[in-house]
C-alpha cells in the first residue's frame, strides 16, 4: 500500500513540474498549467477550469491528448519490447467469463456509481463504477469477466469519444497551446517511466509492471495490458485504483490551494 500511496503523491508532484514547465513555454497562468497537467481526467478538469475562470478547451486537449498518448504508445511498446506475446486480441478474447458472473460485476459497477452519485464524488459514474467492482473483488464474490464482444464495444466508445474532443473549434481555441501541451504531456510520460524503473528497482517487480502501474492514466488500457502480459494485473489495477481515489476526490482541494498560492505569488493569467 505505501509505494501504491507513494506513487499517487509523486505524480501529483511531477504533475506540478510538468505544469511549470507548461506556463513558460505555452505562456498559460498556473491554473490552467495544472489542470492540463495534473493526471485527473478531462471531465474533472474542465470543470476545475470553470469554476476557477480559466477556458477548458485548452485543459480538455491536454488531458485527452495524454490519454491518447498513452494508449498509443505505452501497451504497444511494451508487448512488443516484452516478445512473448504472438497474438495480444486472442489472450483477450480467450477470457473465461460467466453469465451470472458479468452480471454481478455489472451491478456491483452500477450500485457503486449509484453511491457515489449519491454523496456527490466527482464523476460518479467512473469513480463509484470503479470501487463498486473493485470491493465484489476484493471480497471475493463470484464476478467474472465481460464476454470480448462487451470489451470491444467498450473500446470503441472510448475511442470515438476521445475522438471527438479534438474538434475544429478547441483545436481553434487551443491555438499556439497545442505544441506546449504534445511536449508536456511527452515530458510527464517520461518522467513516469524514470518514477517506474526506479519502483522496479525498489520493489523487485518487473519493469513492464511498474511501467504499467505508474502511466499518468488510461487505467483501462494498462490493466488490459498486465492481462495480456499473463504478469501483475492485480498490481497495476491496484496502482491505478488508489492513484484515482487521492486525486480525483481532492483535486478541488488541490486546484483551490494552487489558485490561493498563485494569488499571493502574483501567478496571475496572461
Amino acid at each position: 500500500m505505501l509505494p501504491m500511496v507513494g506513487v499517487a503523491i509523486a505524480t501529483i508532484g511531477l504533475g506540478f513540474v510538468v505544469a511549470a514547465f507548461l506556463m513558460r513555454i505555452a505562456k498559460v497562468d498556473v491554473i490552467t498549467a495544472s489542470l492540463a497537467s495534473i493526471p485527473m481526467g478531462p471531465v474533472e478538469s474542465a470543470i476545475l477550469a470553470e469554476r476557477h475562470d480559466v477556458p477548458p478547451g485548452p485543459v480538455i486537449f491536454a488531458q485527452t491528448l495524454r490519454i491518447m498518448l498513452l494508449v498509443v504508445l505505452i501497451p504497444p511498446i511494451i508487448v512488443a519490447l516484452d516478445g512473448t506475446i504472438t497474438d495480444p486480441v486472442a489472450v483477450l478474447r480467450d477470457m473465461e467469463w460467466t453469465l451470472p458472473g458479468a452480471a454481478l460485476l455489472c451491478l456491483s459497477g452500477v450500485v457503486g456509481a449509484l453511491v457515489a452519485r449519491a454523496v456527490r464524488l466527482a464523476n460518479p459514474f467512473f469513480v463509484g463504477s470503479l470501487a463498486g467492482a473493485a470491493l465484489a473483488a476484493a471480497f471475493s464474490l463470484p464476478i467474472s469477466a465481460y464476454p470480448y464482444a462487451v470489451l470491444v464495444l467498450a473500446q470503441v466508445f472510448l475511442g470515438v469519444w476521445l475522438g471527438a474532443v479534438f474538434n475544429r473549434d478547441l483545436l481553434r481555441r487551443a491555438g499556439g497551446f497545442i505544441p506546449g501541451a504534445i511536449l508536456a504531456s511527452i515530458l510527464l510520460i517520461l518522467l513516469c517511466v524514470v518514477m517506474a524503473l526506479v519502483m522496479a528497482w525498489i520493489t523487485g517487480q518487473s519493469w513492464q509492471v511498474m511501467l504499467l502501474s505508474t502511466a499518468p492514466g488510461s487505467v483501462t488500457e494498462m490493466a488490459l495490458t498486465a492481462k495480456i502480459l499473463d504478469d501483475g494485473l492485480a498490481i497495476v489495477t491496484a496502482f491505478h485504483v488508489i492513484r484515482i481515489f487521492i486525486i480525483l476526490p481532492f483535486a478541488g482541494t488541490i486546484i483551490g490551494l494552487t489558485a490561493r498560492l498563485a494569488k499571493r505569488w502574483n501567478l496571475h493569467p496572461r
